[in-house]
């Protein structure tokens, strides 16, 4: 009798393990869950702006694997604290933008034309909307023989002299506060930013409610897709004089 109450129990028990989950979990995981897992997780922080009076506190995101740029825009109580979105650290490397190529063609024009005074030069381009054919034309027209012949320029105007809501070198902070303090929501202004000597980005900054906000482009002027994407109505005219300073990085 003893002997048949433990084949019973052991039977029991064999039958109890097949119903109990196992307690050991696969870490394996296949290479779609995996690359599925990565997709999930977000790169990088969306640009935004926290905006309240000067003596309130902000509240900042605390994540640690969140790394913020942070800059402060104070005028008559109001204060933008403008988060810029960088991607994680292994791809932290900042990006600027290229040299403009108005640069070049005016150091060409300055090569063919040795004797012609470069401050004129650089008055002409401006005069002309940064066409360099026009100014090339116009040299010509007037009896000045290039070094060389064989130089062709493309005849277009450049957008540092012609995109009307473009500042040139960024205004200061209180200058930009005037100019969008009082705007109506949507409207906005670009201008570049150097970095160093020999970098710098162009940056649109526009009116959202109360808050101004600023976030870095690749070009002076604003592509629909990106004024559709800020929600951007109208660009503020410049009335600066236009000139060489209009050029980023131009010396």
């Amino acid at each position: 009798l003893l002997l048949i109450i433990m084949v019973v129990n052991v039977q029991a028990k064999r039958q109890l393990k097949t119903f109990l989950p196992s307690k050991k979990r696969n870490n394996n995981l296949s290479s779609s869950d995996r690359n599925l897992s990565q997709k999930s997780l977000p790169s990088f922080l969306e640009s935004r702006v926290y905006s309240s009076a000067c003596s309130a506190s902000v509240q900042k995101p605390s994540h640690s694997s969140m790394k913020l740029t942070e800059g402060f825009l104070c005028d008559d109580g109001l204060k933008v604290l403008a988060v810029s979105r960088q991607k994680s650290q292994k791809v932290q490397e900042e990006k600027f933008c290229d040299k403009p190529a108005l640069i070049y063609y005016i150091n060409f024009l300055c090569i063919s034309f040795p004797e012609f005074p470069k401050s004129m030069m650089e008055s002409l381009v401006a005069r002309f909307d940064g066409n360099c054919d026009s100014v090339y034309n116009f040299l010509l027209e007037r009896d000045w023989q290039p070094k060389s012949v064989d130089l062709v320029f493309e005849d277009k105007l450049d957008e540092h002299f012609t995109c009307p809501y473009y500042f040139g070198k960024a205004p200061s902070k209180s200058e930009i506060s005037r100019l969008l303090k009082p705007c109506k929501s949507g409207n906005f202004i670009t201008f570049y930013r150097p970095f160093g000597d020999n970098q710098f980005r162009y940056f649109v900054c526009y009116k959202r409610g109360s808050e101004i906000l600023e976030k870095a482009i690749r070009l002076p002027y604003i592509p629909d897709v990106l004024r559709n994407t800020l929600g951007l109505t109208k660009g503020m005219r410049c009335t600066y004089a236009r000139d060489k300073s209009f050029i980023p990085l131009y010396k």
